[in-house]
């Protein structure tokens, strides 16, 4: 029985000695995980900073491009404005600027439409143009003066030419308006 107990205490001695080795290994650890973490704060501490500092300088690139944003939407804002009032469209018809902006294909009809109407207008403008040189000509023929017969050649010319200058503009219009739509 002695021996039992001889050999029971050597047992727990050598079991008490492992666990002191363990808890110093342990300690030992964590002693080099801490001054691992104590090194690596600093370095995390800088990169935040930078984080930061990124990202102020991203708050005020996105602040600078809301602006520019903003600018942009008051001149195209602007542009339709004046396009309707060209084309002579009522100006609450005029379309929401950010509709423009998020569609392209919107965009791309109003552009075309207002193109439409101002050929129309330069069309109406050109043939008024025509039918009063017309009608000068024909005056100045009646009075049949040696000065007046050359004149009223020329601005008989002059209302021709105007028309074909139209005709070829329209014309150039559909092919540009063709070549887009393809």
């Amino acid at each position: 029985m002695q021996n039992e107990v001889q050999n029971s205490k050597v047992s727990i001695q050598k079991y008490i000695d492992s666990m002191k080795k363990k808890e110093i290994s342990f300690h030992d650890n964590i002693l080099e995980k801490i001054t691992e973490i104590s090194e690596r704060i600093p370095k995390c501490s800088k990169n935040i900073r930078q984080l930061h500092h990124k990202i102020d300088h991203i708050d005020e690139d996105n602040d600078k491009f809301s602006e520019i944003y903003q600018q942009y939407i008051y001149c195209i804002d602007h542009l339709v404005r004046s396009i309707c009032f060209l084309t002579d469209s009522p100006m609450d018809s005029c379309p929401d600027v950010q509709r423009l902006i998020d569609s392209p294909k919107f965009l791309e009809k109003f552009i075309v439409e207002c193109e439409e109407k101002l050929i129309s207008y330069d069309k109406e403008t050109r043939l008024k143009l025509t039918k009063s040189t017309d009608s000068l000509s024909r005056l100045l023929k009646v009075k049949n003066s040696e000065i007046n017969i050359p004149l009223a050649t020329v601005l008989s010319n002059l209302g021709a030419v105007s028309l074909d200058v139209v005709e070829g503009m329209e014309l150039q219009h559909k092919e540009i308006v063709r070549s887009l739509e393809e």
